[in-house]
């Protein structure tokens, strides 16, 4: 069942996975945007620039539940009933990692961006209200970013409009509509071709409330992942057991588990799940806290940066 269960942090979390419980290093060698030089005759191939490594670390931890009840419990009651608590130990799994996940990015209680990493110093949290007009700043505040040590535009790879269920209906139809009217300088109106269409992905965070929204690489595109997600190799699907303590029966017969223990008739069972999330490289995300305040990063465009006059 935990295969087939939809989990969120696959939409725009990176997969990784560690040996240990040690912390991890995700290196990422900077180089910027290099390209080949001309060589004259007879002339020495000169050296690529060198780049800055930069270092995030993910860490995994382990998590797990134990449920059990005792005899009395298991006669008084439909046992039907008390393992349904048991059956849900793979939604308990999916859960999990959507926790340790999403509470990188949202706060889980309010949906609001998470601070520790959507902040001014990352230079990547705004208030803006989720319009055509924001979007197309957003779009061009990521895709002009340029690297910090050798200068060269950073490919932003396919972008993602990340949103909760509040805001899925205004976000697709935004960027679904196929023709938008425009403001000529002069005052009067024109219909044209909407120019936000296919700049980005809608995904929608189905556990994330509020209004809040964000802007992300989606997973693979892009050699600046924000957001990664690890298992410990071998052990990268939750692990669940009961406990087999209940002897045999006198005749020689094996007990089964919901039979309770040799000890005190009690039935318990256990599951484990090990795995961590963390955030990387913050350069070609945004997210803002949709209140329409005027904070936003440094460099950001303003409206007039992004209004199309035909």
């Amino acid at each position: 069942g935990y295969q087939a269960i939809e989990k969120q942090w696959p939409k725009f979390f990176t997969k990784t996975s560690v040996r240990n419980f040690r912390p991890k290093s995700i290196a990422q060698l900077n180089r910027g945007a290099q390209y080949f030089y001309d060589i004259p005759e007879l002339t020495p191939y000169p050296m690529a620039q060198g780049g800055t490594g930069t270092e995030y670390f993910i860490q995994v931890a382990k998590t797990g539940i134990r449920y059990g009840w005792s005899f009395e419990a298991r006669i008084n009651d439909d046992l039907d009933q008390l393992m349904d608590v048991v059956r849900d130990f793979p939604n308990m799994a999916a859960n999990t990692e959507d926790r340790k996940s999403l509470g990188q990015i949202i706060n889980l209680a309010t949906g609001a961006p998470a601070t520790t990493f959507f902040n001014a110093g990352n230079n990547n949290l705004g208030q803006m209200k989720l319009t055509r007009e924001s979007l197309l700043r957003v779009q061009r505040f990521l895709r002009t970013k340029r690297d910090a040590y050798l200068g060269g535009i950073i490919p932003s790879g396919t972008l993602q409009l990340v949103v909760g269920p509040a805001l899925d209906g205004l976000a697709n139809a935004i960027l679904s509509a196929s023709r938008v009217e425009l403001t000529r300088t002069d005052g009067t109106k024109v219909v044209t071709d909407n120019p936000l269409a296919g700049a980005f992905e809608v995904v929608v965070n189905e556990k994330q409330i509020g209004s809040s929204w964000m802007v992300t690489p989606k997973p693979g595109t892009t050699a600046k992942s924000p957001l990664w997600f690890a298992t410990l190799t071998g052990y990268e699907t939750p692990d669940y057991r009961y406990l087999s303590n209940q002897g045999k029966s006198m005749g020689g017969g094996d007990l089964g588990p919901d039979d309770g223990s040799f000890d005190d008739d009690s039935v318990q069972y256990r599951a484990r799940h090990i795995c961590g999330a963390a955030t990387g490289d913050p350069t070609l995300t945004y997210a803002s806290d949709n209140t329409g305040g005027a904070t936003e990063p440094t460099g950001m465009p303003t409206v007039a940066d992004v209004t199309y006059s035909v």
